[in-house]
């Protein structure tokens, strides 16, 4: 259960406190975080189930653990201890990490990052190749109209990736009545994004406001409302990004192709390539990691791994290291 559905009042689970007990304990942690445990506690449970082991027992998972690495699925290992422990607290089982327990783990995710375990590439989107993809889309004259709302999807879907720093689920989950215009001021367009993954419980009322460039063809403003007119028959709650002819919501593999076919490069993109090519532009016209972090809602230090390369450039250390090495060399 999640707190989405509680609009209905509490007064089904005040008829029995064992089960608000556990509807609190669940709802400590991200329903992500959730998923996530519960998909990594029933693959044990139902490997205890199909060995004949007790869930909970050091045997059984020491013997789960060497089963993931031995099927190729060592990502497991990295949740395997708070999902026993999570569950352990909710269905009351005894559970005890061992110290053979914590030394089969470790070793077993070193042989598996060494063997098994595949790197996660994500270059950034080139900022050029939308800027070619939307000169197209204007400087040609005999699109028809298939052609034409295909070009103005796939350019609002990278001009709205970028500019907000989305992920692409918050792209492909975004409702018809979630483009508001004029609003905070006017000629702006605010994105009315909720529920994305730093904001579970729809706190985040404001939206994402986004302001026009004066005479620029990327104006970001532009672009979207360009798209917005081909699609006002939609309602309020339908899609705002579809297919032609369709009123189902796309995929997040749809943003990733799309993506791919505009950046028209060999460079290894994905649907976070958006998210990290906007981190990257920030950078590089020298905001800092803070306002970046404030901007990509994030609440860790993952942005750090896209972006404090790209400060490398920015901030010319090349320069800095051989120039200072040259002048001791010198002195």
């Amino acid at each position: 259960m999640d707190l989405n559905s509680c609009a209905g009042g509490w007064s089904t689970l005040l008829e029995n406190y064992d089960g608000l007990a556990k509807f609190c304990y669940d709802n400590q942690i991200a329903d992500s975080t959730l998923k996530k445990y519960q998909t990594v506690y029933n693959y044990y449970s139902n490997f205890c189930f199909w060995n004949d082991l007790t869930v909970g027992e050091e045997l059984s998972c020491v013997r789960f653990m060497s089963f993931v690495l031995a099927a190729g699925k060592g990502w497991i290992l990295d949740s395997f201890k708070a999902a026993v422990t999570f569950f352990s607290l909710k269905d009351c089982f005894q559970f005890r990490w061992t110290d053979l327990m914590k030394g089969v783990k470790k070793g077993a995710k070193k042989i598996y990052n060494r063997i098994d375990k595949k790197s996660r590439l994500r270059d950034p989107f080139l900022l050029n190749a939308i800027h070619t993809w939307i000169d197209n889309m204007y400087t040609v004259t005999n699109w028809d109209y298939y052609t034409y709302y295909y070009c103005c999807l796939y350019a609002v879907i990278i001009v709205t990736g970028l500019r907000c720093l989305c992920r692409p689920k918050e792209l492909v989950e975004l409702s018809f009545d979630q483009i508001v215009l004029n609003i905070p001021e006017p000629s702006c367009v605010t994105i009315k994004s909720q529920f994305y993954k730093n904001d579970q419980f729809g706190k985040d009322t404001d939206g994402i406001p986004i302001e026009p460039i004066p005479n620029s063809p990327y104006c970001p403003v532009k672009i979207i409302s360009a798209y917005r007119n081909l699609v006002l028959f939609k309602q309020p709650s339908d899609p705002f990004f579809s297919n032609l002819g369709s009123n189902e919501y796309l995929s997040t593999d749809f943003i990733s192709s799309v993506i791919k076919i505009v950046n028209n490069t060999n460079a290894v993109v994905s649907g976070h390539s958006l998210r990290i090519g906007g981190a990257s532009q920030l950078v590089k016209s020298g905001e800092p990691l803070e306002m970046v972090g404030f901007a990509g809602s994030w609440s860790s230090d993952a942005k750090n791994r896209y972006v404090r390369r790209t400060q490398l450039v920015t901030r010319k250390t090349s320069s800095k290291i051989l120039t200072n090495n040259f002048c001791d060399k010198n002195q």
